[in-house]
């Protein structure tokens, strides 16, 4: 039951597309997967992907995934100010 619920990580990267949200050039499905795993977020898809769009590339040049998201990482959050 489980493999039909499954969407790609393609597929999913496809259909937001549709909507406006595109992955930048450069990005790369490995980039799409470098803290979840792929069978997760294929078989629970859109939520960890929108996520992961929502972050820097964790390489060199540490560019925007997606610029349509913005993910807050509250870890930078430390003092007053912040």
């Amino acid at each position: 039951m489980e493999l039909l619920n499954r969407v790609t990580i393609e597929q999913q990267v496809a259909i937001l597309a549709e909507i406006g949200i595109t992955v930048n050039d450069g990005v790369a499905v490995d980039d799409l997967i470098e803290f979840e795993d792929r069978e997760k977020l294929e078989l629970q898809p859109y939520a960890g992907l929108v996520e992961a769009l929502g972050c820097e590339i964790e390489r060199e040049p540490f560019t925007p995934k997606c610029n349509r998201l913005w993910m807050c990482d509250y870890e930078r959050i430390e003092d007053h100010g912040d």
